[in-house]
């Protein structure tokens, strides 16, 4: 046996030695020889150097001159023979190997291991180091290279290795990704046929290296999280506009979804893995439920979509329960952090996961609100949500939630050093959520608390932060999207006002524009609310023109939607314009 001892000190007299009393001694124990003899008959050992800034220098073999142990202290006396051409992170690598340890805070300071079989890790050690270098420039077709080296991967030494064929699995996930718009890239559909071929080809060879992983280490939740994760990304790549289409994304979703919680019955503090699986549960699946799945159960519309909404509310409201798991685990990490600069680096490190997370809970708690939403109760002179009067009070509580967390989310995301006293001017900080989508949330849930309580506070409030995300600028890295979507959420908010003529100003020049251009940019869920306008005001003409021109739209939500108001317009006997609201009738 030999000695692996690990060391903070940078540099190393020729002779010397180590000494570990009562605070460390506890745990070498389990690492050495229970044997006196055995532990004194060690004649040789490796120090290498243990804080991250030495990984890269040479670690030292060393000849034990002379080894004191009792029940409470060990000491070794040393003498340097010579520095080994293996770096210090090569060695702790085949330690952390050695003894099965998910972490290198699991290590001893000093421990004991069989000579020949620590040799042998250490030259997976030199693997890992050609790895590394690679990983460093990205090269992962250089990696992969090196795995087609001992293909077939099942008769040889590494498919033991899991610590090697996970290294390896990074490189071919990232040669499997497919995010791309395809028939952009692709426009010759046979050069677009090999590419998705390829990727798929990565893809499942990545998805059995992270399984073997598994079946070697089945304690390790890093191990599920990877394989969760390949499944996440693949759902995202089948959800990207104009992608890959040979998978299906359900299947996918449920396959990541069971792999992440497999991941955090192992460790539930996993932050990414819960932000990921609430993502699937709160946004991908009902998204793809509510617009792209077919039902096949029934042929009446209504039901179709009644089924879809209740499903869709389901899924919502478990996303929102993991966000919320996701920032009780990192406020209580915040608590540690105060005086421990460990948890100090965990906290910064996701803090974007909290902020998105605030921020998602605030949205879809209004998502669920908003689910009865409906401006075809304008036509009959009711407000857009209609409920229960023993919903109306869940519902505002609700709505309060959802503000609470979108007032968390813009104090959390501010960082700038200026001290602001309201909270509407914090809103402009583009930290990990940008300011405009900050503030069009904000005003968003205002206006629904408008729609129920009537109350004058949140209609100002509402005008405020919409015309705040109006007047702000959207980071550099999104800086090519448009505000029309907030320019159409004010028409609603006129709509509601009965501020009528407001709202076609805001909305039919762009329309007209659109259908003089023949443009088709004019976003049906815009065209719908203008539509709506002019059915209220009585202009049946251009209502039914608005209908015509989006009711084959090809979005069955949406075709649904203009069909029941072209039935509407049809049946309508007599128009009769309504009296347009003043400020002075607020």
């Amino acid at each position: 046996m030999i000695y692996i001892i690990s060391t903070s000190y940078e540099n190393i007299k020729n002779d010397g030695f180590f000494f570990w009393g009562e605070n460390y001694f506890p745990q070498i124990r389990n690492y050495i020889p229970l044997n006196t003899t055995e532990v004194i008959s060690i004649t040789e050992g490796i120090i290498f150097f243990n804080k991250a800034s030495f990984k890269e220098k040479y670690a030292l073999k060393i000849k034990i001159n002379q080894t004191h142990i009792t029940r409470v202290y060990l000491k070794i006396f040393y003498s340097v023979t010579e520095q080994l051409n293996i770096k210090s992170f090569q060695v702790r690598q085949a330690l952390k190997q050695y003894f099965q340890k998910n972490s290198v805070l699991e290590i001893p300071f000093c421990s004991a291991v069989e000579k020949e079989k620590f040799y042998s890790l250490l030259e997976d050690g030199k693997l890992f180091s050609e790895i590394s270098f690679f990983e460093e420039k990205n090269n992962w077709i250089e990696i992969y290279k090196i795995l087609e080296s001992y293909m077939p991967i099942e008769n040889s030494a590494i498919w033991n290795n899991p610590d090697a064929l996970n290294r390896f699995s990074f490189a071919t996930a990232k040669l499997s990704e497919c995010s791309e718009n395809l028939k952009i890239k692709f426009p010759d559909k046979e050069k677009r046929k090999d590419f998705i071929k390829q990727k798929k080809y990565f893809r499942e060879l990545t998805i059995k290296l992270r399984n073997r992983c598994i079946e070697l280490n089945p304690d390790n939740p890093a191990y599920y999280s990877n394989l969760a994760y390949t499944h996440y990304q693949s759902v995202n790549e089948l959800n990207t506009p104009n992608g890959r289409r040979d998978g299906n994304l359900i299947r996918e979703a449920e396959k990541a979804i069971e792999y992440f919680d497999k991941a955090l019955l192992l460790d539930n503090t996993r932050i990414p893995d819960i932000y990921r699986k609430a993502m699937l549960l709160s946004e991908i699946l009902p998204t793809y439920n509510l617009y792209k799945s077919e039902f096949i159960t029934s042929e009446n519309d209504e039901i179709q979509t009644r089924q879809k909404y209740l499903s869709a509310v389901d899924m919502i409201s478990r996303g929102i329960e993991e966000f919320i798991k996701l920032t009780k685990i990192y406020e209580k990490l915040s608590g540690k952090s105060v005086n421990n600069p460990g948890f100090t680096e965990l906290k910064n490190h996701y803090k974007k996961y909290y902020i998105k997370s605030l921020y998602h809970i605030a949205q879809k708690k209004l998502k669920l609100t908003k689910i009865d939403f409906n401006l075809f109760n304008i036509l009959y002179g009711y407000k857009p949500i209609q409920c229960e009067s023993d919903q109306i009070n869940h519902k505002i509580a609700a709505l309060n939630i959802a503000n609470s967390y979108i007032e968390k989310c813009i104090e959390s995301d501010y960082t700038k050093k200026k001290e602001e006293k309201y909270l509407i001017d914090k809103v402009e900080c583009n930290n990990f959520i940008a300011g405009v989508y900050k503030a069009y949330l904000k005003a968003l849930i205002e206006t629904y608390l408008f729609v129920i309580t009537e109350r004058s506070k949140h209609l100002i409030n509402a005008k405020d932060y919409f015309h705040k995300a109006l007047e702000m600028n959207f980071p550099l890295n999104q800086k090519n999207q448009n505000k029309f979507f907030i320019i159409e959420k004010m028409a609603v908010l006129n709509l509601i006002e009965l501020k009528y003529e407001a709202a076609i100003k805001l909305l039919e020049p762009v329309y007209n524009k659109s259908i003089q251009k023949k443009s088709g940019k004019f976003p049906l869920y815009a065209a719908f609310t203008l539509s709506i306008v002019y059915a209220v005001i009585g202009d049946k003409q251009k209502a039914l023109s608005v209908v015509e021109e989006n009711i084959n739209c090809g979005n069955k939500i949406f075709e649904h939607k203009f069909r029941k108001l072209k039935e509407y317009l049809n049946n309508k006997v007599r128009f009769v314009k309504p009296k347009e609201k003043t400020d002075n009738n607020l």
